[in-house]
């Protein structure tokens, strides 16, 4: 099976009943990604990141920080009737981002979003796929093939410090 019919079978797959899209970000998406983005850390990074780290991490940042990779057509959204649910930003070589919001987790959009953006990543690249995972991310990039080659930290405007860790997987 071609990868474009592949990851078109994925998005028409049914998800929890309902047809998830995705699809290409616009220029106007840009304020739902980063609502995405905050519900996802606010509601998922908790166990692994402090407080004070969790109420800082947005701090200096906003929808304008997500329009050149909008533009550069990097960023592509997850949703179902017209609600954006998740989205991911990609690279060939590597995944930069995947987040969805807090109430999915656990429900399949996350591997979803994933397995897309891994075979777009793939195309015309050699070499393992890369990312930067958040500490709360590791099982589930595990579950997808992904090992730990370092480890990573984030560094904010501010100063402030998240540690992450870098990991790859084959690219099949």
């Amino acid at each position: 099976m071609s990868g474009d019919r592949k990851i078109r079978d994925m998005i028409t797959s049914m998800l929890e009943g309902s047809e998830i899209g995705i699809r290409r970000a616009i220029s106007d998406d840009a304020p739902v990604i980063f609502e995405i983005h905050v519900d996802s850390v606010t509601g998922l990074c908790a166990s692994d990141y402090a407080e004070d780290q969790i109420r800082r991490w947005f701090d200096g940042r906003s929808s304008e920080n997500y329009r050149g990779a909008i533009e550069a057509g990097a960023i592509w959204i997850a949703e179902r009737a017209g609600k954006a649910l998740g989205y991911t930003e990609f690279f060939p070589g590597e995944v930069t981002s995947l987040f969805v919001r807090s109430a999915m987790s656990g429900r399949g959009l996350g591997s979803l979003l994933l397995n897309f953006a891994i075979e777009r990543a793939s195309r015309g690249h050699q070499g393992p796929i890369r990312l930067e995972a958040t500490m709360n991310g590791q099982p589930f990039y595990r579950k997808h093939g992904f090992v730990t080659v370092g480890a990573g930290c984030l560094v904010r405007p501010s100063g402030l410090r998240l540690e992450t860790v870098l990991m790859e997987r084959p690219n099949a």
